[in-house]
């Protein structure tokens, strides 16, 4: 009896440890292809089989080491293409009943954080982006809270200085936000939107050039500088306007006037603002 115990006993370890390594060598084929197809930039496909493939991991989380480290990748893979596909809201990282953040893997954690920053670029309207970046400032203050790197580990190094200089970034960038008055409407856009005869075309051409020249006037008052490309070609597109003869006569020697004022205090195009992140 005992030398049948035996024999079947080492048995039916090397079935359990055959098995756990099939089960790794179809999961790094899975994960593998993920990886390709972000290779390839084929982006959807990749969110697409990475979602899959975290979802289906059933016996491979039971394995030791192999399980959590295949959850992360998926879950890594996933998020990286969704990031690329700027599809934000599909990686936003979970939170349990209390509101805290389930995920802490700070790879992960950095690339939720940029991706609610890129998210709170969108934002309609001053204020609404100042809250939407006091998020982004929590989100890469988890990614801070994570261990202190091991020595010679250049990823991680490169991570925490990513998070720290994109922390202090957003900082700066939500307080300016706050504190900012609303920009003064623009005379040269201003004016001709109130009095003009346009139809639908011409009018959406006036109020792109209305928010360029606010926006150009708040670019001046914080960053010293403004797009000088855009505004050139704003006043290029109100001189074609006033051509073809949608503006009063009231109005058109007053437009004509502040466009010659705008064009000698703006330099010509070539100085753009540097963009964040």
């Amino acid at each position: 009896m005992k030398s049948a115990l035996g024999p079947f006993a080492v048995a039916v370890v090397l079935a359990i440890g055959g098995m756990a390594l099939w089960i790794a060598g179809r999961t790094e084929t899975q994960l593998a292809d993920v990886h390709k197809q972000l290779a390839m930039l084929h982006y959807a496909d990749a969110q697409d089989e990475g979602s899959e493939v975290e979802q289906t991991l059933g016996l491979e989380r039971r394995v030791p080491m192999l399980g959590k480290a295949a959850e992360t990748d998926a879950r890594g893979a996933r998020a990286s293409a969704g990031y690329w596909r700027t599809d934000y809201a599909a990686i936003a990282p979970q939170h349990d009943a209390n509101g805290v953040i389930t995920e802490t893997d700070p790879a992960i954690l950095l690339l939720n954080a940029n991706a609610a920053f890129r998210a709170s670029q969108a934002a309609g309207d001053r204020l609404d982006a100042a809250r939407r970046l006091d998020t982004v400032v929590k989100s890469y203050a988890e990614v801070l809270k994570a261990p202190v790197c091991s020595g010679g580990d250049r990823a991680c190094d490169g991570r925490a200085m990513d998070a720290a200089f994109n922390y202090e970034y957003a900082i700066r960038t939500r307080d300016m936000l706050a504190k900012a008055r609303p920009a003064p409407a623009s005379k040269t856009a201003a004016k001709p939107a109130a009095n003009a005869k346009a139809d639908d075309r011409q009018r959406k051409k006036l109020d792109k050039c209305h928010q360029t020249l606010t926006d150009a006037i708040a670019q001046q008052q914080h960053y010293k500088s403004v797009n000088n490309s855009k505004v050139h070609g704003c006043l290029k597109e109100v001189e074609k306007l006033e051509q073809e003869g949608i503006f009063t006569a009231s109005d058109r020697s007053m437009i004509q006037k502040d466009r010659e004022d705008l064009e000698q205090s703006v330099p010509k195009p070539g100085m753009r603002l540097p963009k964040p992140l």
